[in-house]
């Protein structure tokens, strides 16, 4: 269930970026998506979510808020 989730995060964040918010309102997009997953399914878990970077696909440097 992992991979699945966190492909969907990467869409939503992808998505939230194309349309122009600012960085963190996209890395938010991602992270909604991530927590609901982690409610849902690990509900009882001991996991958390760290942290969550918005990154160029070239050189992988990270991208700078705009």
């Amino acid at each position: 269930m992992i991979a699945p989730t966190l492909h969907k995060a990467l869409k939503a964040v992808e998505k939230a970026w194309i349309v122009g918010p600012t960085k963190s309102e996209s890395v938010e997009e991602a992270i909604k998506v991530i927590e609901r997953k982690l409610m849902f399914f690990w509900i009882n878990a001991k996991m958390r979510l760290d942290y969550v970077e918005l990154n160029n696909s070239d050189d992988f440097e990270v991208i700078d808020p705009r």
